[in-house]
């Protein structure tokens, strides 16, 4: 994937993971990645689970921050 951006969708639980899922928000865009996160791309008034499916859709690779929040969550599980 040199010489291209590519973008990756982070899914984690607010709860337990946001500190890592923003470091590595962080650590990726210093890297060239484009990055996904619910916390900083929806906005008020958007509908939160078309936002959602729509990164997903258009992301190249998808991380899974799988803590005890996110694997308790009810949208983990659905």
């Amino acid at each position: 994937m040199r010489g291209t951006v590519t973008n990756i969708f982070i899914s984690y639980s607010r709860k337990d993971s946001k500190e890592l899922a923003l470091r590595l928000r962080d650590d990726l865009q210093a890297t060239g990645f484009s990055v996904w996160l619910d916390l900083s791309e929806i906005s008020g008034g958007s509908t939160w689970t078309r936002d959602i499916q729509n990164a997903i859709e258009h992301c190249h690779v998808a991380l899974l921050l799988l803590s005890p929040g996110e694997r308790d969550s009810h949208w983990c599980l659905s």
